[in-house]
Parts: structure tokens; sequence; C-alpha cells
């Protein structure tokens, strides 16, 4: 979707950097309806490019390890086709290299000094003692308001 955005809006924001200048947005002189009208049909545009980023990321991504597994794939030929001999020629060489790499066969059979074990907050626990008249030191409950914009 095109959004119709004025030209004074998109101005407090800086191309180069994509800062936008807040008290060069709150000073424009623009009846307030249109100023809003104008911040949301900017921000659905932002949203649009965002969900376009996402998808490109996922495209890419997707494209990166079909070309990572291809050069597996090219390198196993080459192995294989060599058959452990070195090669060389003008501009290229095949080499070998010892190298050992652990593999694990039943995750849950290690001991656990070997495991690596990631800690993070419980939010929802922290706010649900807090709620229920809990001091949980380190943490206080802020109350948000969040802008709904359709």
């Amino acid at each position: 979707m095109v959004y119709n955005i004025d030209e004074l809006i998109l101005r407090c924001m800086d191309e180069e950097t994509g800062e936008i200048d807040e008290e060069m947005l709150i000073e424009l002189q623009m009846e307030n309806d249109d100023k809003i009208r104008n911040l949301i049909e900017w921000v659905c545009e932002l949203r649009g490019t965002v969900e376009y980023q996402k998808a490109e990321i996922a495209r890419i991504t997707e494209l990166k390890r079909t070309t990572e597994d291809r050069i597996e794939r090219l390198t196993k030929v080459i192995r294989h086709a060599l058959d452990g001999e070195k090669w060389k020629d003008g501009t290229h060489s095949v080499s070998y290299r010892k190298s050992k790499a652990v593999t694990i066969t039943d995750y849950n059979a290690l001991p656990l000094e070997y495991l690596k074990v990631k800690t993070e907050p419980d939010k929802t626990a922290i706010k649900e003692a807090i709620k229920g008249g809990a001091t949980v030191e380190g943490a206080v409950l802020v109350e948000n308001t969040s802008v709904i914009i359709k």
C-alpha cells in the first residue's frame, strides 16, 4: 500500500542516519489532525518495510544455507576425486589437515559439568509474585501504556 505522507513530515528525518528530529516534528506548522494522520501513515509504511525486510532476511538466509550445502557437497566430491592426494595448479591447491570434533551421541547421558546452562529472569513468574504482594529484589512492576495504531 502506498501512503501519502506530507513532504514536511519526511523532512524531519535525516536521510543519512534515519534519525528523526522530534523537536522539528513537534514545531512543524501543520494542523494537529493532519500531523497525526501523516505520522500514522508513516508508521504504517515503516511496518510494511519491516515486513518486507523480514521476508528478505528469510529469503537470503535460505539462499545462504543452500549455498553452504552446495559448497559442502562439492568439497566432498573433490575429496572423493582426489582420494587423499594433494593437488595444485597455478591458481588453486587442495591439502588436508587433521582435526578432532566432538559428536554428541546421547545428550541426556552427559554429566552436568559438561553442559552450558543459560539463566535468565522469568519475568512472568516475577510479575505474578509482585502482583501477589511479594517483594522481588532487583525487579519492580512498571505500568506502561501501549499505543495501538491500525
